[in-house]
């Protein structure tokens, strides 16, 4: 849980803002870190989601706050420290989900790399195989005007290999190297789940699946909590909660959506 403590010096501000925000049961968002890395980095997004949604309810209810035994400058103080406290504790959960989602990223990554084909330089065999792959089959299609995303899907394991050994300098060479790293990144994501397709059932296959879904949501964990780290005041959250809800349910990680596999 995040840090609900006020910072304020003046203790009667300090104590009545901590009350009020105490009132308000924020409740908990955890994130499962049991069930798997795409489950983890997908909670982590709804968590990111819940806890925006509950922070901008107990900041209207802030807003309404009201006490006959403080002057109304003191009330005013009060609804400003609340505000602060809120919005540190929104922050900081924020920081808190992003590490969830990376840690879910990296473990993901690690327990795939073993079933993901890999170039070698010194392999004078798959050399060949990925030059005749290029110039037999990816160059000429490419040369019919056809996009990345028609070519990829077609691709064996070599096909796949070529593309990663020789688009780069293609890419450069064709659209400059600006267009390289955003195009690679696309070619990146079509590859992966060409990969899942060519990949032999069973630990391969969900291993490559389990990364492709937590690349996914981790991805989005980190757009949410990337927003949500920059909202400095109450006013501010209205337009950074559309940016969250947004991509929580691009990457369905929605309250009451099924739960990604826990493998």
């Amino acid at each position: 849980m995040g840090v609900l403590q006020s910072q304020n010096p003046d203790r009667t501000v300090r104590l009545e803002s901590e009350a009020l925000v105490s009132s308000l049961h924020l409740g908990n968002d955890p994130v499962d870190v049991f069930s798997g890395p795409a489950r983890q980095a997908q909670s982590a997004v709804t968590a990111a989601y819940q806890v925006t949604e509950r922070v901008t309810n107990a900041l209207q209810q802030v807003a309404m706050y009201k006490n006959t035994t403080l002057t109304p400058e003191a009330v005013e103080a009060v609804k400003v420290d609340a505000q602060d406290v809120l919005l540190g504790y929104l922050r900081d959960r924020a920081r808190t989900f992003d590490q969830n989602a990376l840690e879910a990223r990296t473990e993901a990554v690690k327990a795939a790399e073993p079933y993901k084909p890999k170039l070698a330089p010194n392999d004078l065999a798959q050399l060949t195989r990925t030059d005749q792959a290029w110039n037999n089959s990816v160059k000429p299609m490419l040369d019919d005007g056809k996009q990345w995303d028609q070519i990829v899907p077609m691709l064996d394991t070599d096909g796949l290999l070529a593309v990663q050994r020789f688009a780069p300098g293609h890419i450069a060479l064709k659209e400059g190297s600006d267009a390289v790293p955003q195009t690679i990144a696309g070619i990146n994501r079509m590859t992966a789940n060409r990969l899942i397709d060519v990949a032999p059932e069973g630990d391969a296959r969900t291993a490559l699946q389990v990364e492709r879904d937590t690349q996914k949501f981790a991805d989005a964990a980190r757009v949410a909590t990337a927003t949500l780290a920059t909202v400095d005041a109450a006013r501010n959250l209205i337009t950074a909660g559309m940016s969250v809800k947004r991509v929580t349910f691009d990457v369905g990680a929605q309250p009451g959506v099924a739960a990604a596999t826990a493998a």
